[in-house]
């Protein structure tokens, strides 16, 4: 009986054009989002509104890419339905074929909808990678350290930068760190320094040269690195290729912002590249490598071996402290620690020949120096399982509502096949198992389609605009595929069921006549 139903009319085929037409459509929407964002990325801000054009110019091409493909989707649904489905699929598969135009859109809908899903789990992915592998500390980690600044904006003659500070705590200081985190461990950190030349402000801090990134750069600052001991690579999260480069060179850097082909300048084919440190005894050559991981380059920039640093003449300095905590610390605990910041960090120095070196107090003859204390920010971070759910969420809602009304307006073209359920007698819960058939069919199709509308068009984007690696949210893809067909069947089956009790079908006027 359903075989029957399913029908003999030979159903209609999409234009053999809309092939071609779609994949150039969708190409060619690619090239232009990169265009755009390559534009956007290397613009000054004059041409911001052009590359802004430009961008929406790309997305449309990829949206339409897509319904040129919606069509050739519906043909594909049909044909897979009178060859390999049976019984309710069939019939479901053939009707949704039959009614190509009304398909093809509720399916671009959908497709629409999901690939907006698709691109926003995408970036929240990145963008909670990026977050992690940022080099921000862990949550229960505080960092107490010394600083030295200069402030010159006027001088005449040379100014003679100190060395690296060391970290000395008051017994006021330790015991309100104690009181606040009781259980905390304390782990040294020390850092290898040089003493820097004295140098002109007006001509800037190096007489020699300025940094570049050339494999032979000069440093004049007295912090070149930190030291590597084993809790610092562990808190810093330094890999194990990394670690092994750290110790075939005297410095390593983490530079993510560096493309590939400047990391091979930079390491000549190798670890062993250059850095001039200007020490005010003379200069020191130390091989450095630089590595485009991104873990610890925010708080560790540049890690050295004790054994490199005392090598090299370096002065090992313990410049901070490591304050471990069992469990992350609250938003008291940071307040509080926060509030342990001492040192005046706003006044300005005007420096000339003669006269003692910038101090808070203007008495000593010493640099302005202090004590803070770091911590993680509290930025209120939404779980990315959390995100994926409000954005999987919202696109379920939109697909029934598209389905919904796409099912209610082929209501009429679908009058026959409901009269001849009726008149062989078929029992209600065949109309509603078939309206649940072809919402799953609907939405099943639309979802498939979105998941490279939106991918691709966010992968060209980011790896254009970064070099952040971008993961496939399989997840979240995987709810999408799996829920949205399934909540609408349900919804549909529901809808149609509750339907039936309230006004059974009859069948139509048209058909008795």
């Amino acid at each position: 009986m359903l075989s029957a139903l399913a029908g003999r009319r030979p159903l209609g085929q999409p234009p053999r054009r809309l092939v071609p037409i779609g994949v150039t459509l969708f190409l060619v929407g690619l090239a232009l989002l990169f265009v755009a964002a390559t534009g956007a990325a290397n613009d000054d801000g004059g041409g911001a509104d052009v590359f802004a054009a430009v961008a929406v110019v790309g997305g449309l091409g990829v949206v339409f890419g897509m319904c040129c493909a919606t069509p050739l989707a519906v043909a594909v649904v049909g044909r897979l339905g009178g060859s390999s489905a049976s019984g309710i699929w069939r019939l479901a598969a053939r009707s949704t074929a039959r009614s190509r135009t009304r398909s093809s859109g509720v399916i671009t809908a959908v497709a629409t909808a999901g690939a907006v899903a698709v691109a926003c789990v995408t970036i929240a992915a990145i963008s909670i990678s990026d977050d992690t592998d940022s080099g921000e500390l862990p949550r229960d980690v505080a960092i107490v350290e010394a600083w030295t600044d200069w402030w010159v904006l006027d001088a005449e003659g040379l100014v003679d930068p100190p060395p690296l500070t060391p970290l000395v705590l008051d017994s006021q200081t330790v015991d309100s760190i104690e009181r606040l985190l009781p259980d905390a461990r304390w782990v040294t950190l020390r850092a290898a320094g040089i003493d820097p030349r004295p140098f002109d402000p007006d001509d800037g801090p190096s007489a020699e040269s300025a940094p570049s990134a050339l494999p032979g750069e000069v440093r004049v600052e007295a912090h070149v690195a930190t030291i590597a001991d084993p809790e610092l690579l562990e808190l810093a999260g330094i890999s194990a290729a990394d670690r092994a480069l750290l110790a075939e060179v005297d410095l390593l850097e983490f530079e993510p912002w560096r493309t590939p082909d400047e990391v091979a300048m930079i390491n000549g084919g190798g670890p062993g590249s250059e850095v001039l440190l200007t020490d005010a005894s003379g200069d020191i050559v130390a091989s450095r490598a630089v590595t485009t991981n991104g873990r610890g380059s925010q708080r560790f920039p540049r890690l050295m071996s004790t054994e490199r640093a005392e090598a090299l003449g370096l002065d090992v300095v313990e410049t901070a402290v490591l304050l471990i905590n069992p469990t992350d610390l609250t938003d008291a605990q940071r307040r509080e620690l926060g509030y342990l910041t001492s040192g005046d960090d706003e006044r300005i120095g005007f420096v000339e020949p003669g006269d003692p070196q910038p101090t808070p107090d203007g008495e000593l003859d010493t640099p302005m120096s202090g004590l803070t204390i770091q911590v993680a920010y509290d930025t209120q971070q939404l779980p990315i399982a959390l995100i994926n759910t409000i954005i999987v969420t919202l696109a379920v809602l939109f697909t029934l509502l598209v389905v919904a009304i796409g099912l209610s307006l082929s209501a009429t073209e679908s009058r026959d096949e409901r009269d001849v359920l009726v008149a062989v007698g078929a029992p209600p819960k065949t109309l509603t198992r078939v309206a649940g058939a072809k919402a799953i069919t609907l939405a099943a199709t639309g979802v498939i389609l979105a998941v490279p509308t939106g991918f691709l068009p966010t992968w060209v984007v980011y790896r254009t605009v970064g070099d952040q690696p971008i993961q496939f949210p399989w997840v979240a893809v995987g709810l999408l595929v799996l829920v949205v067909p399934v909540a609408a069947g349900v919804a549909a089956w529901v809808a149609s069921a509750v339907a039936q009790k309230i006004r059974p079908v009859r069948m139509s006027t048209a058909f008795t006549e």
